[in-house]
């Protein structure tokens, strides 16, 4: 229990009034000083609880005051005149052990502060060199591109100087840097190979859409979409319509409507084969077209892919048996 609760038990002890003579003698056994001025402790008069109460907060705020910087008094001149105990001249004891314990927490665990809004460019300085920033930007590690994507390795000196100029001047450490450079590497990495795998699914998808539509002439008419692309774009735009199904039936539509003189390179008979390797697939067909009954709906299709062939592996002669 506390010394005013200690006071309080023994007021309460008596009765109420509490005479001044009654009053000094439990205040002072408990604090040391009287509550009244004069100190005398003979006297008859009579207080209630309430003025009891109301004397000894004022006297007790009273004695706080008169120690009210005298820590400060007792210091040596030195410590006096330094300029980090001036500032607490006015103050209590308290203040100055409220402004250390806010010094305590900027402190690193190496004894560096750690920097404020505001702080001078050397206590920054002296902050990122402890955390373990290199003296210089060229000082940081180079990247590491093992197993990364080709993508990611087309990445220039121009854009590495840059992340290590920028690390430096954010303070990170090389730890911090170097571990920010592989995550963002890996990341760019993983979105490139995810890039290809859809490329590669939307092309396959493609391929099937168009395969179960044209069936047998499925070589045929892509050859002829491909020999636009081509002769009037690029490789850049193959990459692109190879997973359009759309654009690629548009493209063999279009080349099935040019003339022969006009398609030049692009004829039908122009599918991207060599003479040897017509021939070879001439016996695919045939085999084909022989198990196909001629009512089937691909029965055509097949003939008509037999009939191209035909002009590649035999440019110079008529296709044999062109009326089966």
């Amino acid at each position: 229990m506390s010394k005013m609760g200690n006071l309080d038990r023994a007021i309460r002890g008596n009765q109420d009034p509490l005479t001044k003579k009654a009053l000094l003698a439990e205040f002072y056994n408990l604090y040391g000083f009287y509550p009244i001025s004069g100190g005398d402790a003979t006297g008859d008069e009579t207080f209630t609880l309430e003025q009891v109460n109301e004397k000894v907060n004022t006297a007790v705020e009273a004695e706080a005051g008169k120690h009210k910087g005298t820590w400060y008094e007792n210091l040596s001149e030195e410590n006096r005149n330094s300029p980090s105990m001036v500032k607490f001249k006015d103050g209590s004891f308290d203040d100055v052990v409220k402004g250390y314990n806010e010094l305590e927490g900027r402190i690193g665990l190496k004894g560096t502060i750690i920097p404020a809004e505001g702080s001078s460019d050397q206590v920054k300085a002296d902050f990122y060199k402890a955390i373990g920033r290199p003296e210089t930007a060229e000082l940081y590690e180079n990247p590491v591109f093992d197993n990364l994507h080709e993508g990611v390795k087309s990445i220039n000196e121009q854009d590495i100087k840059a992340y290590k100029d920028k690390s430096f001047e954010l303070g990170l450490s090389a730890k911090q840097s170097q571990g920010m450079l592989e995550w963002h590497l890996g990341l760019s990495s993983q979105r490139l190979v995810d890039w290809d795998k859809q490329q590669l699914d939307d092309k396959n998808a493609a391929s099937t859409t168009l395969r179960t539509k044209w069936a047998a002439g499925y070589d045929e008419k892509l050859a002829l979409s491909n020999g636009l692309i081509k002769k009037f774009g690029s490789d850049a735009l193959m990459e692109k319509i190879g997973s359009d199904p759309e654009a690629i039936e548009f493209l063999a539509n279009l080349g099935s409507q040019l003339s022969e003189d006009k398609l030049g390179e692009l004829g039908k008979s122009n599918m991207g084969m060599n003479a040897e390797q017509a021939k070879l697939e001439i016996t695919k067909v045939m085999k084909t077209i022989m198990d196909t009954d001629q009512s089937d709906p691909t029965y055509k299709d097949l003939v008509q892919k037999k009939n191209a062939l035909y002009k590649i592996a035999y440019p110079n002669k008529a296709p044999v048996g062109a009326a089966i």
